[in-house]
């Protein structure tokens, strides 16, 4: 009869789920910051309340930006008497290839 042999087999997926979250954390932290940043730059500014009221929020899963002033969606949406003046959405829309730079250089294998 043949010999056996032993077969051992070690599993790391926890290890590589833990580094990716660690990882898509970064990334997604680096995206909210570049986002919040461009909507700065693109907020109607009169007293900079609005500009400074901005602020990013990221996990690994989901990227936040925007403003707890009451007026944010007002200015960002417009109203009946007045007209939108968008800065947090072009944020997003015009920045696609500067984030998707920014997310695979924080994935990329090391």
């Amino acid at each position: 009869m043949g010999t056996q042999k032993e077969i051992s087999i070690t599993w790391n997926g926890d290890k590589v789920l833990k580094d990716f979250k660690k990882k898509a954390n970064k990334a997604m932290k680096a995206v909210a910051l570049f986002i919040s940043g461009r909507a700065k730059a693109n907020s109607p500014v009169d007293t900079g309340r609005l500009r400074n009221s901005i602020k990013p929020e990221s996990g690994a899963d989901f990227v936040k930006v925007g403003s707890n002033l009451d007026y944010a969606k007002h200015v960002e949406e417009g109203t009946s008497k007045s007209k939108a003046q968008p800065f947090v959405s072009p944020a997003f829309e015009t920045e696609t290839n500067a984030i998707d730079k920014i997310l695979n250089e924080n994935l990329k294998n090391e």
